[in-house]
């Protein structure tokens, strides 16, 4: 025989279903957020095969700014053959610029752009060089890189989310596109809490975290310090 429902069992199936999404919640942000993050590293690590790429065609990093078609253009556009747009990079090379957003340089946890006082038109990118090993015009060679400071320790690429450094992937300004030694949360954060997706010369892409210190962080920008570093600190 069907039982008809009091109120009290009402309110009773009512609160045992906020205490489960209370519970559930929480998770399916995390596993969002951890879905994002393995979503970004795979998206840096397209940029880091594209500086791997150019390297290994002229023996040298590109700058993070270099000279295309009469003009100075940011490092990505250099690499745009290797993000999948060569109709784009067709565009750039004929001197006549296309900004649209790259799928492969904006990170999903950094979405969206507006927070960044940016447009999807703009071009956002959340991904920098670091301007120690890609300097103006022209940067090191990977073999400088590992006789002076070890490859599998120098970044390469990072994210960068702060507001005052939000910049669209065909800027030249040293300041917003690359990163330096200094205090990390200057030059690398993300939105993923915890630390930021980088990486580095050798290749490899990783999670840095944002608590292995300034001078620790700085040791891993330059690429001709020199600096013993060990790895299990990272």
């Amino acid at each position: 025989m069907n039982r008809r429902l009091s109120p009290i069992d009402v309110l009773v199936l009512l609160f045992l279903g906020l205490v489960t999404a209370a519970v559930l919640l929480p998770g399916c942000g995390g596993e969002r957020e951890a879905s994002r993050r393995a979503q970004c590293s795979n998206y840096q690590k397209q940029p880091c095969l594209g500086l791997q790429w150019f390297e290994n065609a002229h023996k040298h990093f590109p700058g993070y700014k270099q000279e295309l078609a009469g003009r100075d253009v940011g490092w990505p556009v250099i690499l745009l053959p290797h993000l999948d747009r060569p109709d784009l990079w067709n565009t750039w090379k004929e001197g006549k610029p296309k900004k649209t957003l790259l799928r492969l340089m904006f990170c999903r946890s950094d979405w969206p752009p507006t927070a960044l006082g940016l447009g999807p038109e703009d071009g956002p990118c959340s991904y920098t060089v670091n301007t120690k090993v890609c300097m103006d015009g022209k940067g090191l060679s990977l073999d400088y890189v590992s006789s002076h400071d070890g490859i599998a320790t120098t970044l390469l690429t990072g994210e960068n989310l702060r507001i005052d450094k939000a910049h669209e992937w065909w800027h030249t300004d040293p300041a917003r596109v690359g990163f330096t030694v200094g205090p990390m949360a200057d030059n690398i954060r993300s939105n993923h809490g915890g630390g930021a997706v980088v990486s580095w010369c050798d290749g490899h892409v990783s999670f840095l975290r944002d608590d292995i210190g300034d001078d620790l962080y700085s040791a891993l920008v330059t690429a001709d310090g020199g600096e013993k570093v060990d790895e299990s600190e990272l």
